[in-house]
């Protein structure tokens, strides 16, 4: 952080990054908790649109979705990833990991996915052929840490939906 560097405690900003780094632990909660009664993530495929931090970028630093990639793949799933800019970052970053896969398509990067995971909000991430994802994905379940969508929306389009301050939609 620019204060240590400067020599000067910045107490407000590590509160904040502190508090920021715990949301994504919260956020990887509610995959665990949707996948418990099917055993758990292991052996899951998670597909992840956006890595980058924020839309219209390829900066990949403090990014949350690289986070979640990782734990995700710490607890046993894979993760399928697709941002419109920050690819190339991402391959780099994760080096060829296994368990990692960055793809060219945001429908391939779906396709046999049990869940959708959202984490940049991207403009073409906001109106998707629900219709078409539907058949991309094993499940429809959808991660939405960007609160892109409506919850009656997904309810209707028979997804079971996550997002960030809000009931979750559950369709079994």
């Amino acid at each position: 952080m620019m204060g240590d560097k400067a020599g000067i405690e910045a107490t407000l900003s590590k509160a904040v990054h502190h508090v920021n780094q715990k949301q994504r632990d919260r956020f990887f909660d509610k995959i665990i908790g949707h996948f418990k009664k099917d055993g758990g993530v292991a052996g899951k495929t998670l597909a992840f649109w956006g890595i980058a931090f924020k839309p219209r970028t390829d900066d990949i630093r403090e990014s949350p979705a690289l986070t979640l990639m990782r734990k995700a793949v710490a607890a046993g799933a894979k993760a399928r990833g697709f941002d419109p800019v920050a690819n190339q970052n991402a391959v780099a970053e994760l080096a060829g990991g296994a368990g990692f896969t960055i793809c060219e398509d945001m429908y391939d990067c779906v396709q046999g996915a049990d869940a959708l995971v959202v984490c940049t909000d991207w403009d073409e991430f906001k109106s998707p052929d629900f219709e078409r994802l539907g058949k991309c994905m094993t499940r429809k379940v959808i991660f939405d840490g960007r609160n892109l969508y409506r919850q009656a929306q997904m309810a209707q389009l028979g997804y079971s939906y996550y997002s960030v301050g809000r009931a979750a939609v559950r369709v079994e």
